[in-house]
């Protein structure tokens, strides 16, 4: 990404960004690879005849440009391998580099920072990526691979930038490491585009200029549209468009059915764009996925107002309605409110314009260049991250982004062994549902997922009926196919200790691959977070007793004999494991808990209840995956039973939500129940200051006894009563009269007059809610539960050793 002979603008910002470093006393070499230009058939396209002509060593503007050659393949077809062979070209020339450089620093995560990835390795030089945006926003599109490739070259950089806030966002988003990721904000020729003093405000006609790309993404069409829509409410403007592309013909003739007088501008040079912006008097560019758009600062040095969209990478740069006006979405209707406004309105032209010049100022590319060194300086003397406690590498069922109670357990430890100084990293089965990108390997605030993932694998949940055969008898082979892949995993991230979570498969997973790997006496433990075989047979995929019943339950007793150490949820399952042969020594009880600080109790908002048609002191609430293990069919028995004002929110989803929702129907009821399904993780806390009792009337059943699950405690958390079913896994959890209160579902008067007499009391209920969130925070903090994995694994490498 370096400006060519034909191509004078590609890459601009990146030479104009080491002519500053130059400037401040830095050696800068590029090496700029180019696509191979096959011998003889250059004459077949006039871009192998601009490349053919490219030297492979020339100077530009003082700095010296190396143009080594590749083989680049179309992007679908072999893009992901363009970096390998990027790397390839580039190597002939490394010892003429060997000692004169600190570090290499790529543009452009892919093929680019790959290639640096592998030849910083051979230097023995650390390296820094720049992402510019297509990296992220297009590449990974054409192949899983690509989006692997570009995620390795992140992970391995001791840092990587970005030109806004906004690039960063969105290379999180789609998975890709960024924990050590810093914005550098891109900058401009100060010499071309800072005008000395603020423009003349000019009378009608008045000019908006845009300066584009003519692709879709720029949204030059809704502009037009737009323009046209303001000329026939009586203001005069002009519209200049500056730029080329494929929409170039669609845009012109647009234009002109409109009646609209619009000067094109194909192409101008640096010099002339700047004259261009200085004749103009409004800047508009609706563009959306923009990682910077150096153009909007371009115009603000020459003292514009400028209207852009909100969420795009400048408004790091734009103060709202003081440095220009960055719009809420870009619908022709907006675009056009925002022009009539600076028309109509010289004098909010001028000071918005002043402001937008000042603003710019402080972001020229000498701006850009200190930020790069104080980033320079923190790789160079090693102040990227200290050493981590200890690699673990887990191996989940599923996680983050799906969204139910194993991956809300699986998210806590992660995070907060992360928190405490572990290198953690995990892997996901084959039934992993929602993902952040196709590609096989995610990152998130700091944490490696490795999605192991087979063509074809079934990945529904629920009822199986006779498939159940078909998925046991996959899953047992899958245990085999993918043991290779985990232990290339081993072998190149070098764990100290496997973390296998139920069920069996990945502890079995974690075995065969630590023997492939050439490390079978790597530590294992087993954290059973259930009983499969009882959750099975719930669900009707196994008959209780029956002939796979039993074999599921052999099977996780195998592996919990097998395990290192095994950790419990609870003291019912511990007693239970103990009884079925599994020595106590090797047991450690690691309950369910609550990030307390991320769930914080929120105040009800009093206009959203009467909205809803809530009666404070009379909600009752049900927030969760509604399986039938919960027993939800007797609350909804219960609300037809209790009188107005009582409302029931059920916040969730789950196979049972049908079920219940036809109920209500039966029992007339369905106007008192809310029943909004799935909610984003972030507003859940807003919905439970919404409900006055969490209600949990979980069935009696083996596994329900003796599971103990994370709903209570994220209803302590959120500071709100809790009413459980008297079951073995409720009562390890509630305490009657300090954190909750448990009742009888054989007695339902009972409770019901347990809710008239609390509804009647709220001295009682907010005293009752409130030591709920301190017992939450002194005993189920994860913070204080996750130190407890110290001595697991310490306990597990000591027997490890002794095998």
């Amino acid at each position: 990404m370096y400006p060519q002979p034909g191509r004078e603008h590609y890459g601009v910002f990146v030479h104009e960004g080491l002519l500053a470093l130059r400037a401040r006393g830095h050696e800068i070499e590029v090496i700029a690879p180019l696509p191979h230009t096959p011998p003889g058939l250059a004459w077949l396209s006039g871009e192998w005849r601009r490349l053919a002509r490219i030297p492979a060593r020339r100077s530009f503007e003082g700095i010296t440009l190396r143009h080594p050659r590749y083989l680049l393949l179309p992007r679908r077809l072999g893009f992901a391998g363009a970096s390998a062979r990027m790397a390839r070209a580039v190597e002939p020339l490394l010892e003429g580099l060997r000692g004169r450089f600190d570090l290499l620093h790529a543009h452009a995560g892919v093929p680019d920072g790959a290639a640096a990835r592998r030849l910083a390795a051979t230097l023995g030089l650390p390296y820094v990526v720049t992402s510019h945006g297509s990296d992220v926003l297009r590449a990974p599109r054409w192949a899983a691979a690509v989006h692997d490739t570009l995620h390795d070259a992140f992970a391995d950089a001791t840092a990587v930038i970005f030109p806004s806030s906004a690039a960063l966002r969105r290379a999180g988003a789609r998975g890709l490491p960024v924990d050590r990721g810093a914005v550098v904000a891109n900058g401009f020729r100060r010499d071309l585009f800072l005008a000395a003093a603020p423009l003349p405000l000019r009378e009608d006609p008045l000019q908006v200029i845009c300066v584009a790309n003519l692709v879709p993404s720029k949204n030059v069409d809704r502009l037009i549209e737009a323009m046209a829509r303001v000329a026939t409410s009586g203001l005069a403007l002009r519209l200049h468009v500056v730029g080329d592309g494929p929409q170039a013909p669609a845009l012109r003739h647009q234009a002109e059915a409109a009646g609209l007088a619009v000067a094109w501008s194909p192409a101008l040079t640096r010099e002339e764009l700047a004259a261009a912006l200085r004749a103009a008097d409004i800047f508009a560019l609706p563009a959306t996925g923009e990682s910077f758009g150096i153009v909007y600062l371009e115009a603000m040095a020459a003292g514009l107002p400028v209207i852009a969209p909100a969420g795009e990478g400048i408004a790091d740069v734009i103060a709202p309605e003081r440095d220009g006006l960055l719009l809420p979405d870009v619908e022709v209707d907006t675009l056009a409110a925002a022009l009539r406004r600076l028309a109509a309105d010289p004098e909010l032209r001028g000071r918005i314009g002043e402001a937008a010049r000042e603003r710019a100022r402080e972001m020229d590319w000498e701006a850009h260049a200190e930020r790069l060194e104080a980033i320079y300086a923190g790789v160079l003397e090693g102040a990227a991250r200290s050493a981590p406690r200890g690699r673990v590498l887990h191996l989940l069922y599923n996680s983050e982004p799906d969204h139910n109670g194993y991956a809300i357990r699986s998210r806590y430890i992660l995070q907060g062994q992360r928190d405490l100084g572990w290198q953690v990293s995990a892997t996901t089965g084959p039934f992993q549902g929602a993902r952040w990108s196709e590609g096989s390997r995610e990152s998130r605030e700091g944490i490696l997922y490795h999605r192991l993932r087979l063509p074809g694998t079934d990945r529904r949940r629920g009822r199986l009926g006779w498939r159940r055969f078909l998925v046991f008898a996959q899953k047992a082979v899958l245990d085999r196919l993918l043991a290779g892949r985990v232990a290339a995993i081993l072998r190149d991230a070098r764990p100290a200790l496997l973390h296998a979570h139920s069920p069996a498969f990945n502890l079995n997973l974690a075995r065969r691959a630590a023997r492939r790997a050439g490390v079978p006496a790597l530590p294992v433990v087993y954290e059973v977070r259930g009983l499969t075989e009882e959750t099975e047979s719930l669900v009707g995929n196994t008959r209780s007793g029956g002939w796979l019943y039993r074999k599921k339950r052999r099977v996780e007793e195998r592996a919990m004999a097998a395990a290192d150490a095994v950790v419990t949820l609870g003291e019912g399952m511990r007693a239970d494991f103990v009884a079925r042969g599994i020595p106590s020594d090797r047991l450690f009880l690691m309950p369910n808990g609550v990030d307390t600080q991320a769930l914080q109790p929120v105040a009800p908002d009093p206009a959203r209840a009467r909205g809803l048609g809530l009666t404070p002191g009379h909600v009752l609430g049900f927030v969760g995956s509604m399986g039938r293990l919960e027993g939800l069919p007797w609350l909804v028995e219960q609300l037809a039973a209790l009188p107005e004002p009582w409302r029931l929110l059920l916040i969730g989803d789950g196979q049972d939500r049908p079920r219940l929702l036809a109920l209500a129907r039966e029992l007339g009821v369905e106007d008192r129940i809310l029943a909004p399904g799935s909610v984003p993780h972030a507003e859940v806390a807003d919905w439970y200051a919404l409900l006055d009792f969490v209600v949990l009337p979980r069935l009696s059943l083996r596994v329900t006894e003796l599971v103990t699950p994370l709903k209570p405690l994220e209803a302590m958390a959120a500071e709100r009563v809790v009413l459980a079913s008297d079951i073995g896994g409720h009562r390890e959890l509630v305490l009657p009269g300090v954190n909750g209160l448990l009742f009888s579902r054989d007695d339902a008067a009972a409770f019901r007059a347990t809710l008239e007499a609390l509804a009647a009391d709220p001295a009682r209920r907010q005293a009752l809610a409130a030591s709920a969130r301190r017992w939450v925070e002194a005993e189920r903090d994860w913070r204080r539960l996750l130190e407890g994995y110290a001595q697991v694994y310490a306990a597990a490498a000591a027997r490890a050793a002794q095998r």
